[in-house]
């Protein structure tokens, strides 16, 4: 009896309407979420970053997602007759697509934050990383579809669910691989956070917030913690955010993955709850999303807790978000057109995309770095292209500090040769030997000459006074000509006073015999 509560063959009509309903609320908050972060990013350019790129990216997947498990959902509770078998399978690419890009978005935003902490040092992203990513985040899901129809390993019943083993390659192997690189680069990240702030010299993350290796904010928008505060304080803010964008994925795919092994094993064993959980979790994805990778972002949190007024504005801007992230689509793209579109400015066909990042970055350097000085008239309001772009600044800084890292490594193996060397000439003078060579200073006929001992090998040998703190043979030398030379003048000085003690002695004779 308990076997069959728990495991049942088939759900109920009541049971697959409440999924049903679930879905769509779960899909609605997402929804929101994610129509919240893009029009944010649109919009509010002072905290765009290479990391609010990324998220930005992740929340336009949890978008399509959300938007087509909407749809799904509004046609099977009014529009059961119109869901055939082509609108099955177009509903089933897009949604394969889109939540798929939801797993690559998740695992390169973790190796970007691998990169800026671990390897890299630098929020710099070169365009053909930048490439790299959208692909492989928008191009293995599509591959993924494109096998599955092509091959025909559609089953034509239930969700239009690949068929086996298909599902697994194509559906579960993917969120499993994706996991387990969200883990890989955070757990290098808490590593090498951990292994930084064990040294008390220093702060945690002096690399990733040295002011002068990273002039911009980035990094501080990046990690969301201040170069001024404690070690602990940054550990613990890094460790709890990195933490949750783990749990969240946790979360919204292990009923997915544990509800289909059940079903791997035993066919008719449909479990309720966990059919639930991952009904709810998986279509919650782009609101938990927006939690953890929107609200942690310090521009965005400090609109809802910087005034009770701020608040109330910040959060009808929440639940209007769906229907204001079209217009505000709209002014980001008519904003970055417009130097295209201009008929009176055609000269700014080459302005990069990112001028609005760039104006910030030179913001923030004007009033703190010598670099404001060289910042080019169109910052001023003129027309001149920039001399440097924000891209290129990051590229030679970047090239620079590997450059410096270099030349430190080299004078360090140096100088430890060059200690090595000095180490074992004095071994080998402490131990004495070797034969004395006249050296000749200034000709070989003229000049001084002074004898050095040198070992069999031909090397000059340090002498053992130079370590016992003992006076040179010169420096005795002189010493000693400085006590004759002051021996000298002393005796002539005690000549002349006996003569002068004579000379006396004779005189008063002489006035006596007087």
């Amino acid at each position: 009896m308990g076997e069959e509560q728990f495991c049942r063959e088939q759900f109920s009509d009541s049971q697959i309407h409440a999924l049903t309903v679930c879905t769509l609320v779960a899909s609605l908050l997402s929804v929101i979420g994610s129509s919240f972060m893009l029009e944010n990013f649109f919009l509010y350019d002072k905290g765009r970053n290479p990391l609010t790129k990324l998220v930005a990216w992740l929340a336009f997947g949890d978008y399509l997602t959300a938007v087509n498990n909407i749809i799904t959902s509004i046609m099977l509770l009014h529009y059961p007759d119109l869901f055939g078998w082509e609108v099955c399978i177009v509903m089933r690419a897009w949604f394969q697509i889109a939540a798929g890009s939801t797993w690559c978005y998740t695992s390169v935003i973790a190796y970007f934050l691998y990169r800026f902490m671990v390897s890299r040092n630098t929020t710099w992203v070169s365009w053909p990383l930048w490439i790299a990513f959208h692909f492989a985040s928008w191009g293995v899901p599509a591959v993924g579809v494109v096998v599955m129809i092509a091959g025909n390993f559609i089953a034509e019943h239930g969700s239009v669910l690949p068929l086996e083993p298909w599902h697994i390659i194509l559906w579960f192997i993917p969120i499993i691989i994706s996991f387990a690189w969200m883990l890989l680069c955070y757990t290098g990240i808490f590593y090498k956070v951990c292994r930084s702030g064990a040294n008390s010299g220093r702060h945690s993350l002096n690399v990733a917030l040295d002011p002068v290796r990273q002039p911009n904010e980035d990094a501080e928008a990046v990690l969301l913690v201040s170069k001024d505060d404690d070690k602990r304080v940054q550990f613990r803010h890094v460790v709890i955010r990195f933490s949750f964008y783990i749990l969240v994925f946790f979360v919204c795919w292990f009923f997915d993955v544990i509800t289909y092994f059940i079903l791997f094993f035993n066919d008719n064993c449909n479990v309720y709850a966990f059919t639930f959980g991952y009904t709810l979790f998986r279509n919650l994805q782009g609101m938990l999303d927006c939690l953890v990778y929107g609200m942690t972002n310090l521009k965005i949190r400090q609109r809802f807790t910087h005034s009770i007024l701020s608040a109330i504005v910040s959060t009808w801007e929440l639940l209007l978000a769906p229907v204001l992230v079209l217009p505000a689509f709209i002014a980001y793209t008519s904003k970055l057109l417009q130097p295209y579109l201009s008929s009176d400015k055609s000269d700014k066909i080459f302005v990069s995309i990112n001028d609005d990042l760039m104006k910030e970055h030179r913001k923030a350097d004007r009033k703190k770095y010598f670099y404001s000085t060289q910042l080019p008239a169109r910052y001023y309001g003129g027309d001149d292209q920039p001399a440097e772009t924000w891209e290129e600044r990051e590229a030679r800084k970047a090239a620079r500090r590997l450059h410096d890292e270099a030349e430190a490594e080299k004078r360090e193996k140096k100088m430890k040769k060059k200690m090595r060397m000095m180490k074992e000439r004095e071994e080998e003078g402490k131990q004495g030997g070797g034969e004395e060579v006249e050296l000749g200073r200034g000709g070989e006929e003229e000049g001084r000459r002074d004898k050095q001992r040198r070992g069999p090998d031909g090397r000059r040998l340090i002498p053992a006074y130079y370590f016992n703190g003992e006076p040179s043979p010169n420096e005795r030398k002189k010493k000693q000509e400085q006590a004759e030379q002051s021996g000298g003048e002393k005796k002539e000085d005690d000549v002349e006073d006996q003569r002068a003690g004579e000379k006396a002695d004779d005189d008063r004779g002489t006035s006596t015999r007087d």
